[in-house]
């Protein structure tokens, strides 16, 4: 500060001290009060930072037009503080002597540990922990070469330079130089191992790997010499505002050939898709350099350190994700199946596949289990490493979470909210989803016929409720942590929801009513039901309704609130009667017999057996007709099924009648004819109605 006052003109002084006192009694005005004219007091501080930022640019222009003007007069005396009392030769002379003996000895370390790198290389990788080990001890190995080239170049140039200061200061400049690239060659060669594809660590092919490496080690190498040298030349003891300019114009070709890099690997790899990053990157390159030479000229902060600090967060944080994705898999293998099963015990053969089954199933839902756990997790971990490179970012740029006018920690206290609502919901999810039925089929049923269990029926109105209540709450919490008034909000809501109360009382009553229902367990999903006229299988279930699909394709919406009686047609068994008109001579004995054996086959049937509960039998004669008897029987099944086994047991009953000579009683009309008619038939026949009226009169009929 005191060389750049002192270089300042008189006038010069003047504008910079009436500039801070304008500014000051800006600062110190009064303002109006901002509940009553907040915009207008936006509008103010808008327009002075708007000022400020005017007059510092200027004052900046200024000082690096300065600079420029006065770089050519200073640079005589640049190059004779360099050249000092031997000439540029003799130092040129000890810095190829000092980088040439480093340079052997990094050599004969790395000689040293040539096998074992090679070993290190060839080794077969089968894991990312094997991976990062052997690349962290390749690493390690260079790390020793790196340490003998700065041991033998520090030693040797402290002896040749020794009481030559100049000489002292060049040499130890551009090994200093070496040194840095040679370092930060070592992360950039583990990350990316452009020979080495097994030891990568980054997801790159060899193109993009190989890119990545010339052009950091290229951007490292320029840029440390580029800064080294403007040291030197600063170190000179120029003006400062000569100082400045240097800077600026080295730090303008860095961001230059950082943009050149950026567009080039775009035009290689990006553009054929045409992913917008690469200008954005670019741009992102011109920003940071704006906001380095305004700190710099403002004697701020470096921002050259934000910018590389914001670069490997945003890298690290998909390394990152992909390290706790495998660990998670390492912890929560998603294992298959075992394709072993138990030997076959005593017992049937269906016993024997249904215990296999039924073991098989309960290894697939414990695999889902996992599974779900696996990615409640990962995805738990990936938002905390999102969140924390986030917050990392802005506070390496120094913006104080956001720099939003927030109560302290507000920002992060709303972070870990959010955070704990997103591990609950993930939690939830992951206890709930392996028992929610899959949509349109009914649980264990391919064609939907089997009704879902109570708990299938439930646990999609819970799944819907606990997300709306959970997003709510977050939603009202991070109001109020970051600083708003919540109170209005929920003042509002009290208001609206009173209103709806009274105009909608027969929405809250279905509400009211279908929770009941449920609770009763009156019906579920998949089940068959009546009520006054209407029918159908239940398809869904709402908060105040329900759907029932007509087993014709009609889709009836019913309000719980219009239910009454509710007569459930799915719930545990079914008997089902059957009426037979057979001859009055029947041997009822003998049909008794022919249907329990009917029955006891039916039971054995591969296909309809499972449906039966209780076999097919006779129930005797339910009832005599005049020329018939009507024999009843009965059958008792799993709901929904007695329709099918209707049809097939009447198949079989007409097989087996027709195969022991058992006919059907027709239903037949007898007609009589009696004697005190044939006097009025020919009375007709001989005189017509006349006369048949007058037989009648004299009582013949």
């Amino acid at each position: 500060m005191d060389p750049l006052l002192a270089d300042l003109t008189d006038a010069q002084a003047r504008e910079l001290l009436a500039r801070e006192l304008r500014g000051r009694a800006a600062r110190n005005a009064p303002v109006a009060d901002p509940a009553h004219s907040g915009f207008g007091v936006l509008l103010v501080e808008l327009r002075q930072w708007i000022e400020g930022f005017a007059q510092r640019v200027v004052l900046h222009a200024e000082t690096l037009a300065r600079g420029a003007r006065e770089l050519p007069g200073a640079w005589p005396g640049v190059v004779d503080a360099l050249d000092g009392e031997r000439g540029f030769r003799p130092m040129l002379i000890d810095l190829a002597v000092v980088l040439a003996a480093a340079f052997m000895a990094r050599a004969a370390v790395g000689q040293g540990f040539a096998r074992t790198r090679s070993r290190l290389e060839q080794a077969p990788q089968e894991g990312p922990g094997r991976r990062i080990t052997f690349a962290c001890a390749r690493a390690g190995l260079e790390a020793g070469g790196l340490a003998a080239f700065a041991l033998v170049a520090l030693t040797l140039a402290t002896v040749l330079t020794f009481g030559d200061e100049p000489a002292r200061n060049l040499v130890f400049a551009y090994a200093s130089a070496a040194l840095v690239v040679l370092a930060a060659a070592i992360p950039a060669r583990t990350l990316l191992a452009p020979a080495a594809p097994p030891l990568r660590l980054l997801p790159l092919d060899d193109a993009r790997a190989r890119f990545l490496w010339r052009a950091t080690m290229a951007f490292v190498a320029t840029g440390t010499l580029a800064w080294l040298t403007a040291g030197l030349v600063i170190l000179t003891g120029v003006p400062m505002p000569v100082h400045l300019f240097i800077v600026a114009v080295t730090g303008a070709a860095m961001a230059a050939l950082g943009v050149a890099y950026v567009l080039r690997w775009g035009a290689r790899f990006a553009a054929p898709r045409g992913a917008p990053w690469p200008a954005l990157a670019a741009g992102y390159v011109v920003v940071v350099y704006l906001l380095w030479l305004q700190e710099i000229l403002s004697r701020g902060a470096n921002a050259v350190w934000s910018a590389i600090g914001s670069l490997l967060v945003v890298a690290a944080v998909p390394l990152a994700w992909r390290l706790t994705d495998r660990a998670v898999a390492t912890l929560l293998p998603a294992a298959t199946p075992d394709a072993q099963t138990a030997a076959p015990g005593p017992g049937t053969a269906d016993e024997t596949q249904q215990s296999l089954d039924a073991a098989a199933h309960e290894r697939t839902q414990a695999l889902e289990r996992r599974a779900h756990y696996a990615a409640v997790i990962g995805a738990a971990l990936r938002a905390a490493l999102a969140v924390a490179g986030t917050i990392i970012v802005l506070e390496i740029w120094g913006l104080g979470l956001l720099g939003l006018a927030l109560p302290p920690g507000a920002l992060f206290r709303a972070g870990m909210v959010v955070l704990i609502a997103l591990a609950m919901w993930l939690v939830f999810r992951a206890m709930v989803r392996p028992y929610l039925p899959t949509p349109g089929l009914s649980a264990g049923d391919e064609d939907g016929t089997i009704p879902r269990t109570r708990a299938e029926t439930l646990l999609p109105l819970a799944y819907t409720s606990v997300a709306v209540l959970i997003g709510l709450f977050t939603f009202m919490i991070v109001l109020s942590t970051l600083g708003v008034n919540v109170a209005p909000l929920l003042a509002g809501a009290g208001v609206v929801g009173l209103a709806i109360g009274f105009g909608a009382q027969t929405l809250v009553r279905d509400i009211v009513a279908g929770i009941f229902f449920l609770i009763d367990d009156a019906f579920r999903v998949g089940e068959y039901v009546e009520f006054d006229k209407l029918r159908g299988e239940v398809e869904r279930i709402t908060l105040r309704s329900l759907k029932l699909r007509h087993h014709r394709g009609a889709i009836h919406t019913v309000p719980f609130g219009e239910l009454r009686a509710v007569t459930n047609y799915s719930r545990d068994w079914v008997i089902y009667k059957m009426e037979f008109r057979l001859h009055a001579d029947t041997d009822v004995e003998r049909v008794r017999k022919l249907v329990k054996k009917l029955g006891q086959e039916l039971m054995e049937d591969p296909e309809f057996g499972q449906d039966f509960l209780q076999p097919l039998k006779s129930q005797g004669i339910a009832a005599v007709d005049e020329n018939a008897i009507i024999l009843r029987c009965k059958f008792m099944s799993k709901p929904r099924k007695q329709f099918v086994l209707r049809r097939h047991c009447y198949q079989r009953l007409k097989q087996l009648f027709d195969e022991e000579g058992i006919e059907f009683a027709p239903r037949t009309v007898r007609v009589a004819s009696t004697p005190t008619l044939a006097p009025l038939r020919e009375a007709g026949e001989a005189g017509g109605a006349g006369a048949a009226v007058a037989a009648a009169e004299q009582g013949q009929v």
